[in-house]
């Protein structure tokens, strides 16, 4: 009884974060959409040259979702990975696995990547979540709670 409540909670917890992100993305667009001119006050003021040859430039970064000492071992896991520009993406699969996300940079600002994922099961082996840039770790955060929960987040123009 007592594996299921503290199993019902992270649950909880989980879709509260969800919803959180999904309401901050919402209000991200609205607030985009507000602030945008309109096709008549675009054309009206001719707009400076940016002075970053990189303004609007993408790049990719890499989700790494691992289980087991070793990385290798096979757990289900759910949860979501995104960025503000591009949204975010829900996931449901087995470790190893790998996603791609692409980030805008030269923005004021940042695009900041983010995954949360839950392992879905119930024993103590380890879930890791890595954000890798250029072949790098950034960011490696795990659990070995059952049915523990992993919060990563990734700010490429920080380096």
């Amino acid at each position: 009884m007592t594996l299921k409540l503290l199993c019902s909670s992270e649950l909880f917890r989980f879709l509260m974060l969800i919803g959180l992100i999904t309401a901050a993305s919402s209000c991200a667009t609205q607030s985009s959409q507000q602030s945008s001119p309109s096709p008549s006050e675009q054309q009206s003021s001719p707009s400076p040259p940016s002075p970053s040859s990189d303004k609007g430039s993408t790049g990719t970064i890499t989700i790494r979702v691992s289980g087991g000492a070793s990385g290798a071992r096979e757990i289900p896991f759910s949860g979501s990975y995104g960025t503000l520009s591009e949204g975010w993406t829900i996931v449901e699969g087995t470790t190893p696995a790998k996603y791609q996300v692409e980030v805008k940079s030269g923005y004021p600002q940042p695009d900041i990547v983010t995954a949360d994922v839950q392992k879905q099961t119930e024993d103590n082996t380890t879930l890791a979540v890595l954000i890798v840039s250029d072949g790098k770790i950034k960011q490696e955060q795990s659990t070995t709670e059952p049915f523990g929960v992993v919060s990563v987040s990734y700010n490429p123009s920080e380096g």
